[in-house]
């Protein structure tokens, strides 16, 4: 499934958990069924509580995350990756979580 076909709207993240290099999100759909994000290779990963799920999106890394993120981990900032940064953004537009990560993957849990 691409992200563009999926409908985040009334879902609600139920947990998350790591496995080997990636990061997976369970989130139960409006339907109540769960459905699940994974992140492989994720670098990034910041929570905060919000409310009912509207979104996720994929952006270009801002340049400040860029150096950020690359100063932590590289000696010198590649002229190019293929990292991206998701934003889960929840009904009153406020950023509930945000992942540094190459790709996302959603695979229905149910």
């Amino acid at each position: 499934m691409k992200l563009d076909e999926f409908d985040l709207s009334d879902a609600n993240l139920s947990g998350f958990f790591t496995r080997n290099d990636s990061l997976f999100l369970v989130i139960d759909d409006w339907r109540e069924k769960k459905v699940q994000i994974e992140f492989p290779f994720f670098q990034h990963f910041k929570y905060e509580f919000g409310d009912v799920l509207s979104q996720v999106e994929e952006v270009a890394l801002p340049d400040e995350i860029i150096d950020r993120f690359f100063k932590k981990y590289f000696e010198k900032i590649p002229d190019a990756h293929e990292f991206k940064l998701y934003r889960l953004i929840d009904i009153d537009d406020h950023t509930v979580a945000e992942i540094i990560s190459h790709k996302l993957v959603i695979t229905g849990v149910e």
